[in-house]
């Protein structure tokens, strides 16, 4: 679609469509996939021209939906395009993304396709989501120029990203998100033998309420946790031996530090880790002296089945949990019982299904004949309590 932007093709095509002249005045949101950026052997490069064409392609866009303001931009299974190509597409997608203050933005092509966005008119920004199988140079520089209206930043990359160049500019100096609710940060990267920075007296997110952390914690101190301990509602994160130590060492979490945290989500994705707690009455002690008031937790990975079921009840706040997800641990159907009984407050729990001893089981019934096993097999639940 890139290219046909520019040679003027789309621009033709819209003026002969149907829908030519229409207004969508509750268009708040708009995807761009751009399929292809190679010209037609039979076009005749004219910057010029081209420029103009990409000029009235936006206006185009402004004028059907003029209350826009998310876009969404995918090049999607692009090689890399000729070099006297990519001006053009650069110069159409920061154009596009210039309409609105909220951006989500995709490099998914296997050969990397390089975009050099024109920063400078990305500005104001409240809303950015960059993912990448490259690098996110571009992404952290865009980030920081709108640190000061910025509420919502999600970094997704298979290359390792740079958090700490997300919270200190080139020059060194902290960079502060005042109005920053939501940081998700997704590394698919093995980063596990990256050095860990410290940051002595930044406080770059002090109102953060929602923070999603896929990937081991960045840095060697609080940095992420200072200044938010009144307004964070949502903690996920991945846990590893160095990271309890720095949330041990700098008292992170303290039975009154986050009032407002109810919601807490533990894991461990990197097998190769070595396993940071040596019981499952230590990670549960570790989780609810994170938050010992959260009525939404979700445990993945530290805790074998049975243990789960007969080392929860013995703590102490466990009541308070509403909601319990339960990742990787398939619990067998009396665990289930045991679990339930002494969580009064529990509306929802979500677990992996079926248990281990249904593996058999499977094998000689069929999915359908399923449910009616299960029912003549094992006593129906209500008669467990």
């Amino acid at each position: 679609m890139g290219a046909d932007v520019y040679s003027g093709k789309v621009l033709d095509m819209l003026s002969r469509s149907p829908y030519d002249g229409c207004v969508f005045p509750r268009a708040r949101n708009i995807n761009f996939i751009f399929h292809s950026n190679e010209f037609d052997k039979n076009t005749v490069a004219d910057p010029v021209q081209f420029k103009a064409n990409i000029r009235t392609f936006v206006q185009w866009v402004k004028d059907i939906a003029p209350k826009v303001s998310s876009i969404w931009v995918l090049p999607a299974r692009l090689g890399r395009p000729p070099e006297t190509t990519n001006c053009y597409f650069d110069d159409l997608v920061s154009q596009l993304l210039g309409l609105v203050d909220r951006i989500e933005f995709g490099l998914y092509s296997q050969t990397n396709m390089p975009v050099a966005l024109h920063l400078d008119k990305l500005c104001d920004l409240v809303h950015l989501k960059f993912a990448s199988e490259a690098g996110m140079a571009q992404a952290l520089q865009l980030a920081r120029r709108n640190a000061s209206t910025l509420q919502s930043l999600v970094l997704e990359s298979n290359s390792d990203i740079d958090v700490c160049g997300l919270v200190r500019d080139a020059a060194g100096c902290h960079v502060t998100y005042p109005h920053l609710v939501t940081l998700n940060i997704f590394d698919y990267s093995a980063n596990s033998e990256q050095q860990r920075p410290v940051l002595d007296n930044a406080v770059p997110f002090p109102g953060l309420r929602y923070l999603v952390v896929k990937r081991l914690y960045p840095f060697d101190d609080d940095t992420l946790f200072r200044g938010n301990a009144a307004t964070l509602k949502c903690l996920d994160m991945v846990l590893d031996s160095p990271t309890i130590s720095m949330l041990c060492k700098y008292k992170v979490f303290t039975l009154t530090s986050h009032p407002e945290l109810q919601c807490v989500n533990l894991t461990q994705d990197d097998i190769r880790l070595p396993h940071p707690f040596a019981t499952a009455a230590e990670f549960m002690q570790f989780m609810l002296y994170i938050a010992p008031k959260a009525s939404v937790r979700e445990i993945g990975g530290y805790v074998g089945c049975t243990e789960l079921a007969t080392t929860l009840p013995l703590l102490e706040n466990h009541t308070s949990i509403q909601v319990l997800t339960l990742v990787g641990i398939p619990l067998e159907f009396w665990d289930l019982i045991a679990l339930i009984k002494p969580l009064p407050l529990l509306s929802d729990l979500h677990s992996s299904f079926p248990p281990p001893s249904f593996g058999a089981i499977t094998a000689t019934v069929s999915t359908d004949e399923l449910p009616t096993y299960i029912s003549a097999n094992y006593a129906p639940m209500g008669k467990q309590f």
